[in-house]
């Protein structure tokens, strides 16, 4: 029980550390940096920098959980771009 808190717990950082990101567009770009080089300790290290606390592991399933929030929008938005 307590294994599954902390895994939530810290996808939850994760989260809120994507939506603290999204606020500041300097640590945007950092981060973007960061995951196109796909360099996990960076990120790690950018989220430390602003209080978070995680592991790779947590990082990754936040990203696979955000990235599968974020796609259907992804994909409604270019289909009402290409029916434009």
């Amino acid at each position: 029980m307590d294994e599954s808190l902390n895994t939530a717990q810290s996808q939850l950082q994760v989260m809120e550390f994507f939506a603290t990101v999204l606020q500041d567009k300097e640590l945007l770009n950092r981060l973007m940096q960061a995951m196109a080089a796909k360099d996990n300790a960076a990120m790690i290290t950018i989220a430390a920098e602003r209080g978070y606390n995680f592991s790779q592991e947590s990082l990754h399933q936040g990203l696979t959980k955000i990235f599968h929030l974020i796609e259907p929008i992804m994909q409604e938005q270019n289909l009402a771009v290409s029916k434009e």
